[in-house]
């Protein structure tokens, strides 16, 4: 469905563990996944997944990267997450939008119909 395009979604995270831990688990959830997620983590605090959560990503085959930035504002920390990825597709979550089960696929499905409209 995507032509085999790797998509990476980039969360900009400051502040409590748990919201971050609610959106991983809640993207499990979706029917397509990304090829990779990178959590850039403004806290001064170092960020640990829990063990239930990195099992999941490696069931799942989904990289992650855990970029620990400190006093970056969010447009900030969005771009150092496209800066350390190779991923040919870039979405931008943060921890407070949990998105529909069906978000990832019905946007690749979109940009694979307007890839078929270009002349």
């Amino acid at each position: 469905m995507n032509n085999h395009k790797k998509v990476c979604f980039v969360i900009p995270f400051a502040g409590d563990d748990k919201k971050i831990h609610n959106l991983l688990n809640e993207m499990f959830n979706m029917s397509l996944y990304p090829n990779e997620i990178i959590i850039v983590n403004t806290n001064n605090v170092d960020l640990n997944l829990q063990k239930n959560t990195s099992n999941e990503l490696v069931k799942k085959n989904i990289s992650i990267k855990i970029l620990n930035k400190s006093k970056l504002y969010p447009g900030a920390a969005r771009n150092a997450g496209i800066d350390n990825t190779d991923c040919d597709l870039v979405a931008f979550l943060d921890v407070f939008t949990i998105p529909p089960k069906d978000w990832l696929k019905n946007g690749l499905k979109l940009l694979e119909q307007d890839e078929k409209n270009e002349i």
